[in-house]
């Protein structure tokens, strides 16, 4: 047998109050009985997860894709399990024999026939092996609703004492903190409270921090998770208050202006309730008033930008800056 792309596929009907979904779609089916799966499932990273319909908590697993592969997907205690992998008939991952899901095609959604698919833009390529751990090549470890980034573990680490190494769900974000971080690398700090350049240099390369970046994006959209949404606001804001770094970097900063219109497009559509844009808004300022010295391109962009932003959340964004950045705000002192 011949088939295009990747086939998920449930092991058996999904316990009653939890829902199936992947990378941004959801389907309410746990009552549908015929429903078994997803076949058609383009090659590259994609999300499965599964809502918790009681408590709207979500759990979820990173698969890589590719064509004439099958993945059988169960659920045990209420959390999603990837029960084996087999590409083009053979076993990858997982025990057992291979799963045979001919007869369930008819009982399967097609991937290829979501409309306004965004997940390309913002998953496909995802490295999500830097932030998260992996079960195998083929899957990531369960990432869910509640997971926290490290720097949280390890503050929480000196109220209760607990073992880090084996402690589950954590997200390896990078440290932002102005706080913390100005105390390990060397910054200008006259020149940081004007330029957010030097600090963004330090902690990221453009390829690292777009992924994080993206990562950070999909976790707060699909799973909700607080830590993500705060790591999204941290390097939103970050990016926005660089200035020799647009001028060295435009060809990024074009992408991530896009990107971020995207992003707040999906935000819109989905969960505009859960971001407060107000957050951004003192950053978005700052990017307008240093707009005469970066490239036409990006003053474009940026321009549209701020264009949709207030047609969509009718929020003006003008030059007066009548507040402080959140990492202005930070008190550097012990």
């Amino acid at each position: 047998m011949t088939w295009v792309g990747t086939t998920i596929v449930f092991a058996k009907k999904l316990p009653e109050g939890l829902s199936f979904g992947i990378d941004f779609f959801f389907f309410d089916s746990s009552h549908e009985v015929s429903f078994r799966g997803i076949k058609q499932v383009t090659n590259g990273v994609h999300l499965v997860h599964l809502t918790n319909q009681l408590s709207n908590t979500r759990t979820a697993k990173f698969v890589r894709c590719q064509d004439r592969e099958v993945i059988s997907i169960d659920v045990v205690d209420g959390e999603l399990t990837v029960e084996s992998v087999s590409v083009e008939n053979q076993l990858v991952f997982g025990k057992g024999q291979i799963f045979q899901f001919e007869a369930l095609l008819p009982y399967m959604v097609n991937y290829s026939n979501f409309e306004n698919n965004k997940w390309p833009q913002f998953g496909l390529h995802l490295d999500y092996s830097q932030i998260v751990g992996v079960e195998s090549d083929w899957t990531s470890e369960l990432v869910t609703t509640s997971d926290s980034s490290t720097a949280e573990l390890l503050e929480l680490q000196k109220v209760i004492e607990f073992d880090m190494s084996k402690q589950n769900g954590e997200l390896r974000l990078t440290q932002t903190n102005p706080k913390v971080v100005l105390k390990q690398v060397k910054v200008d700090l006259s020149k940081y409270c004007r330029d957010k350049s030097d600090y963004f240099r330090a902690l990221f390369t453009t390829q690292r921090f777009t992924n994080e970046h993206n990562f950070c994006f999909v976790g707060l959209l699909v799973l909700n998770n607080f830590c993500c949404l705060e790591q999204w606001y941290s390097l939103t804001n970050l990016a926005l208050e660089c200035v020799d770094l647009v001028v060295e970097e435009t060809a990024f900063f074009e992408r991530f202006i896009e990107s971020l219109q995207s992003q707040l497009e999906q935000i819109a559509s989905h969960t505009e309730e859960f971001v407060k844009l107000s957050r951004l808004k003192t950053s978005l300022k700052v990017f307008l008033t240093n707009m005469e010295t970066f490239p036409y391109s990006v003053q474009f962009k940026y321009a549209s930008l701020l264009r949709f932003i207030e047609t969509q959340f009718n929020l003006s964004i003008t030059y007066q800056l009548d507040e402080q950045s959140e990492s202005e705000d930070e008190n550097f002192e012990d």
